[in-house]
């Protein structure tokens, strides 16, 4: 995967920092040459690659580069006549074409000198996991490993299901019991008393047992919250738990 926040531009200069750095494709990244025709069989070949992230993991789909073993070596792009339609196409096909239903993923275009551009299709890990592939009359789940996309297996269906399951469950347990914690006073800071707002930021990744944070990254942007309480804070510390 591109080492880029959601939401900050990826550049031309990211795609050759994969081909310099030898980025082969693998769990979290795929590279394909052509983007698939508007029919059923190009249909079920983007969606295979975006669902397979959607059930394991965070990841880039990048369309118009060239490899050789898997890895990067040129960027000739695709032709595009409407970025418009190619994301509303997209769109479409995760709404239509997939059950249940995904969320828009992001898609982001690379312009490249010869005219053409580098499509980017970022997917996100699913708390509606597993999805299936539906479109044209296609019914398989997908996921990924080291290797890139497979379908999954009965055993690998139940943990996949299970795992959904669980995740809705732990989430309305910390919504529950954080609201206790706040009826009872038991804060970390004495709260005024008389009636509260309550504004719940889930960690979902964190709860998916899929959560990877770069310490070091963290520590070097220094993008860390200021404790409740605190205008500022001039040190930190690393521990087992974090920062």
């Amino acid at each position: 995967m591109i080492p880029k926040r959601y939401g900050e531009e990826i550049t031309l200069d990211d795609l050759f920092r994969l081909r310099e750095n030898g980025v082969a494709e693998g769990k979290t990244i795929e590279y394909k040459r052509e983007l698939p025709g508007a029919n059923d069989g190009g249909n079920v070949k983007i969606l295979r690659s975006i669902t397979s992230f959607a059930n394991t993991g965070d990841g880039d789909l990048l369309y118009g580069v060239e490899t050789v073993d898997g890895a990067p070596t040129n960027f000739p792009g695709i032709s595009i006549e409407s970025q418009d339609l190619l994301r509303q196409r997209i769109d479409n096909l995760c709404r239509d074409g997939v059950q249940e239903r995904l969320p828009h993923p992001y898609t982001g275009f690379i312009p490249l000198d010869n005219g053409n551009a580098v499509l980017l299709i970022r997917v996100r890990k699913s708390l509606m996991a597993p999805h299936r592939v539906t479109s044209g009359g296609h019914s398989q789940f997908y996921g990924r490993n080291g290797s890139g996309s497979y379908p999954l297996d009965v055993p690998e269906l139940r943990t996949a299901f299970s795992l959904g399951e669980t995740l809705a469950q732990r989430i309305r347990s910390f919504r529950a019991e954080r609201i206790l914690a706040v009826a009872n006073a038991e804060t970390p800071i004495p709260l005024n008393p008389g009636c509260k707002l309550i504004v719940h930021l889930i960690p979902a990744p964190l709860f998916s047992n899929q959560s990877q944070v770069d310490i070091k990254e963290v520590i070097s942007s220094r993008r860390l919250p200021i404790p409740i309480g605190m205008a500022n804070y001039n040190d930190f510390n690393v521990n087992l738990e974090g920062v």
